[in-house]
């Protein structure tokens, strides 16, 4: 038997392993001394051969786990191995070795063993979930852990970390712990979840202090504003980077306020300019201040800044000092 795991999504591409090592434990070998594992980007056909020889003490068969093989750089070995599944393939009985080929990363279908693998019957690709699958998955990964999130709050945090399923993974267990030991549970009771759980415990990437720092705009707060990107600099985020992602965020309130007075829906804008669903409904909100004219003012006004910052003509907090006294 031959499975074929492989996408950019490591970490459904690692569940499905697990998934196929603790079958084989629990139906094969509980010892599982019957499991080999085979780095692929250095393996030869010699070590592959030798690894599905006589199976352990407790097996017959073992699970032979190779992984990255289309790393390797001897890529003769690519056609090596597909001879060899063949091979094996005629010989197949009920004491035959099961073999995984686990791959995240590109692959060239050009090579004869991505024709071979991917003509199998156990053939699963993981691609990098959208935002709003992502957000589903986070929901039915809450439930499998006894929880309950709401859409909105699942969408504020793949705002927050994108279709990362190993960071969403840890901070949902963060989550739950958190609140956990905050009341007493009770056996099979659901823990809840909530939005402002995600704002207190969670911290991403620069987007949700971005769109609070707009909002300080608008409000014309400017200690505020001063106070966000301070506590960004100070976390290590580079200068440049927090102008870019300013600006960026006006773009996209223009690109917003535009949609809006063109009568366009919520779900209409986020599929149009192909943004998170969460950051459309941010965005929709802190339009809803400006005008479409005083939106361009301001980005045309942080290009310049931008443009200055780059230059050294000028320094971040001058440029924020700037900003506001041009507003």
């Amino acid at each position: 038997m031959l499975f074929f795991i492989h996408g950019q999504d490591t970490f459904r591409c690692k569940e499905k392993l697990n998934e196929i090592k603790n079958k084989f434990e629990r139906e094969v070998d509980k010892t599982g001394s019957a499991i080999m594992f085979i780095d692929g980007e250095k393996a030869d056909i010699n070590e592959i051969n030798e690894a599905s020889g006589a199976g352990s003490l407790f097996s017959k068969k073992r699970l032979i786990i190779i992984e990255n093989i289309f790393e390797n750089k001897n890529k003769e070995i690519l056609k090596e191995l597909k001879t060899y599944f063949e091979e094996q393939e005629k010989k197949q009985d009920e004491n035959s070795n099961i073999f995984v080929i686990i791959h995240s990363g590109n692959i060239d279908k050009r090579s004869v063993l991505w024709k071979y693998l991917s003509s199998q019957k156990f053939v699963q690709e993981f691609e990098l979930l959208s935002a709003t699958a992502a957000s589903a998955w986070v929901v039915e990964r809450a439930k499998n852990k006894q929880a309950h999130i709401s859409r909105n709050a699942s969408l504020k945090l793949t705002a927050l970390f994108g279709s990362d399923l190993w960071k969403l993974d840890s901070e949902l267990n963060k989550l739950i712990n958190y609140k956990n030991a905050k009341v007493s549970k009770l056996l099979d009771s659901v823990t809840e979840i909530k939005d402002d759980d995600i704002e207190l415990m969670c911290r991403g990437n620069v987007d949700e202090n971005i769109f609070a720092f707009s909002d300080a705009i608008a409000n014309k707060n400017k200690s505020q504003a001063v106070m966000l990107l301070e506590n960004e600099l100070e976390a290590g985020v580079a200068p440049t980077y927090l102008m870019h992602m300013i600006t960026r965020q006006f773009r996209i309130l223009i690109q917003v306020r535009r949609a809006l007075d063109d009568g366009l829906s919520q779900r209409k804008i986020s599929t149009e300019l192909k943004l998170h669903p969460y950051v459309v409904q941010k965005s929709i909100q802190q339009a809803g201040n400006f005008t479409e004219q005083k939106l361009k003012i301001i980005f045309s006004k942080l290009l310049k800044l931008d443009k200055e910052l780059k230059t050294g003509q000028s320094d971040f907090k001058i440029t924020i000092d700037l900003l506001f006294m041009k507003l």
